[in-house]
């Protein structure tokens, strides 16, 4: 049977796989469901997956790439991130996040499985607000910080640069404030991105910190 190689960084498949099940299992909704594009549905509407029959919440996965012990880089498409900025505009409350793992290899991943603690690996699926990241933005780098925030985002692109403070959530957090009525939007959204009208709520109090950089 062919297995992984287990010093490689998990896909962004896998991320996803494991992410959206975690975030069904975790809502508890049984009428939610998550919606996946085709690839050229994806490329035409911007994101990997789309909550359903639940708050309004648009996921961009990708995969993270080892930098150090301490820290890892995200690639972001220039030309993906303006699609999904296009597509759906900012609310008043973030309802389109990009998401990615900070397991470091399938060994690490597989190793938390096999204890019986792998649902509890959902805290190192980090989500951020993709109206926060700006146009342009093309890497995010994530720091692990002993203190807090517990982690510190900063994107990167060519010879711009920009600061800002921003919030991230890990899964178990995002789950806790789309129950909560204060991440996602209410009312439906349709499948191609035509958005209702806007509706009601506010920002959570920022848990994480991300800071970007436009250089």
């Amino acid at each position: 049977m062919e297995s992984p190689c287990y010093t490689a960084i998990p896909s962004e498949a896998t991320v996803e796989q494991l992410s959206n099940y975690q975030l069904l299992v975790q809502l508890q909704a049984p009428s939610a469901w998550i919606f996946i594009p085709t690839r050229n549905e994806e490329l035409a509407r911007g994101y990997d997956a789309s909550l359903r029959n639940h708050k309004v919440a648009i996921l961009q996965y990708k995969r993270a790439r080892s930098v150090n012990k301490n820290r890892v880089s995200i690639a972001i498409e220039v030309t993906q991130h303006a699609t999904l900025l296009r597509n759906f505009p900012a609310a008043q409350v973030p309802y389109v996040f990009y998401g990615f793992s900070l397991y470091a290899d399938y060994g690490e991943l597989n190793n938390d499985f096999e204890l019986g603690r792998g649902p509890l690996g959902f805290v190192r699926t980090i989500y951020f607000s993709a109206h926060d990241l700006p146009l342009g933005a093309s890497t995010v780098r994530c720091r692990s910080s002993k203190g807090r925030p517990r982690h510190v985002l900063e994107a990167f692109a060519s010879r711009r640069k920009l600061s800002n403070q921003l919030a991230s959530w890990t899964g178990f957090e995002l789950v806790y404030y789309l129950k909560a009525c204060t991440l996602g939007r209410v009312g439906p959204t349709e499948l191609f991105g035509t958005m209702d009208e806007e509706t009601g709520g506010s920002r959570i109090p920022r848990t994480c910190v991300l800071r970007y950089r436009i250089d």
